[in-house]
């Protein structure tokens, strides 16, 4: 009777026969065998399964049962279920250390480790799995060393997620060359050495996703970004960065573009393009505490009807007022302007054609003026409204009453007269009630 190990080559031999894949079965043993002994996920899996089993455990590097029936970590099994492409370390209370083995298993193609308590390292030689697709290293505060940036040398990695880590080290040119990335988030990583963005991209051409949060990174956007990302990109996000300069006006040739977000962005100037309200396809436009960037809001929303949220918070140059073809926007669930004292209007009565509202909040924002229509109830499912310290009149109409699902009214600091209808009281959801300069009736 063929051992187990037997038993695996054949099996080995029967997929290189149907897809012609390499298959080297005694480098994967070796790995999840010495990564069995190496963490606690033998314990984990008894814990998960209810009683023992054989999970994680090995006889002189041979696994005792196959390892795509494994317990808690392993992924992306074949069709046949016996050579392992992805490993999942998380979630279930990982801990111990990474062997160093891992990166003689050439055939790796995923490597998630998220939430786990692993205190060592990533060794260096990731940037040998030449078969890596995916790296995904999210929330491990206890890993140690330098962040392996050789994997951004591999040559076909299409996804890269790092996030909540205390790994130094420096983000190399050579990532601004990739070819095959699509999504791209590096995050919260401030032990990282300072890096510069390069003059001219010549990568990131298949780049779908480009998240890049508080890291000490320099430079500015080049046009080459644009130039190189304008037939794929979708999500634009940048959050505590030292880069300066202005978005270039060439974003609006980013037709593929969906969220377009800059948060914190204390150095950067200039303007935002009024290109980026043609881009059919943009879902969010968010702007929060961006002290230095001008922006206009829309004259003319009609191009970008499938917005569905716009949240603009401290940035005190943004102007405008908000002009009637928001009406347009049927998707549009959120609508916040936030500590911005140079907007001026009303709140347009079309607003109110939009039914599937959730959040409406001008707070501190000065020049805003008119009143709250009494037709407010047509936007039932509303869950915020909210209008503190603005310039806004008149009384607070009973029909605010009927929204029952809100959660939160607020009207302080504003010019609002009159009383509290007495039905507001019976709004049995309303989580939050705020006023400051109107008289309070008995409920």
């Amino acid at each position: 009777m063929m051992n187990l190990i037997t038993l695996f080559l054949s099996l080995c031999i029967i997929v290189i026969n149907i897809s012609i894949v390499h298959c080297n079965l005694s480098e994967m043993n070796k790995a999840l065998c010495d990564l069995g002994a190496s963490t606690n996920l033998i314990d984990l899996a008894y814990g998960i399964n209810g009683n023992s089993g054989d999970d994680w455990k090995c006889i002189d590097d041979e696994p005792v049962t196959l390892p795509c029936s494994w317990t808690a970590s392993l992924s992306r099994c074949d069709v046949v279920n016996t050579t392992v492409s992805g490993l999942t370390l998380g979630e279930y209370g990982v801990t111990g250390t990474i062997p160093a083995s891992l990166c003689a298993w050439t055939e790796l193609e995923h490597f998630i480790m998220t939430v786990t308590s692993i205190e060592s390292s990533i060794p260096t030689c990731f940037g040998n799995l030449s078969g890596m697709l995916e790296v995904v290293l999210t929330s491990n505060p206890l890993l140690t060393g330098t962040f392996p940036i050789e994997i951004f040398d591999i040559e076909n990695i299409s996804f890269v997620r790092a996030s909540g880590l205390n790994v130094t080290g420096t983000i190399p040119d050579t990532m601004w060359t990739m070819t095959e990335l699509y999504y791209l988030e590096l995050n919260d990583m401030p032990k990282m050495s300072p890096s510069t963005i390069p003059d001219v991209i010549t990568g990131l051409a298949k780049l779908e996703n480009f998240n890049i949060i508080e890291i000490p990174m320099y430079g500015s956007i080049p046009p080459s970004f644009i130039s190189q990302t304008q037939n794929t990109l979708e999500e634009f996000y940048l959050d505590s960065l030292n880069i300066t300069g202005s978005i270039p006006t060439s974003i609006g040739d980013i037709q593929t573009l969906k969220i377009f977000n800059l948060y914190r962005m204390n150095y950067m100037s200039g303007s935002i393009p009024t290109s980026l309200y043609t881009l059919s396809q943009l879902t969010s436009f968010q702007l929060w505490y961006n002290p230095n960037i001008t922006c206009t809001l829309p004259t003319d929303y009609t191009q970008i009807n499938k917005l569905a949220l716009l949240f603009l918070r401290d940035t005190p140059l943004l102007q405008g007022s908000i002009h009637t073809s928001i009406g347009s926007l049927t998707n549009l669930y959120g609508l916040f302007i936030l500590d911005s004292p140079l907007v001026t209007g009303t709140i347009p009565t079309e607003l109110l054609s939009l039914t599937g509202m959730l959040y409406i909040q001008f707070d501190n924002t000065p020049m805003i003026t008119g009143s709250i229509p009494s037709c407010i109830y047509l936007m039932s499912q509303l869950l915020i409204l909210s209008f503190n310290a603005t310039k806004m009149t008149g009384t607070i109409p009973s029909t605010v009453g009927y929204l029952q699902d809100l959660e939160f009214f607020r009207a302080q600091l504003s010019d609002f007269t009159g009383s509290i209808p007495a039905n507001v009281y019976n709004m049995t959801s309303l989580l939050g009630l705020q006023f400051s300069d109107l008289e309070y009736l008995d409920g």
